[in-house]
């Protein structure tokens, strides 16, 4: 009787380890934003901004789109699954505006005053080029 009960503590256990392994592996298998960096760049638009995260090209951002504020970023190309690399568009030195990523499927996500326009004469604070919290 003690091994019966025994071997199904040790069915349930493994089934329960089981579970929890293969839902955090579909978690991180899905389509998620963390980041962006640098957090600013010339109000005039130049320089590249990296979006981190993963699930970019497997199933993922098809048809995405990134603003910032109102504006609509160019997009350039994916840097394997996990980075996206836009061009902001101009903005006015001094402004903060939330960045939004939109996806083809409808899903999407905004980092909230998350990119700051700088004067393109001043140079970059090396604190801007921190990827930042991960969300």
């Amino acid at each position: 009787m003690v091994t019966s009960i025994s071997k199904r503590a040790l069915l349930l256990a493994a089934l329960f380890t089981l579970a929890l392994g293969g839902g955090a592996c579909s978690e991180e298998k899905g389509l998620k934003i963390k980041s962006i960096s640098p957090k600013t760049g010339p109000a005039n638009g130049a320089g590249n901004i990296t979006i981190h995260g993963n699930g970019f090209k497997k199933g993922g951002a098809v048809g995405v789109e990134v603003y910032f504020g109102d504006r609509k970023a160019r997009f350039l190309r994916f840097e394997g699954d996990a980075k996206m690399v836009v061009v902001p568009p101009p903005g006015e030195v001094g402004q903060t505006v939330d960045v939004q990523v939109i996806f083809g499927d409808g899903r999407e996500h905004k980092f909230a005053e998350a990119y700051s326009y700088i004067d393109p004469k001043a140079g970059f604070n090396v604190n801007a080029l921190a990827p930042g919290d991960e969300k």
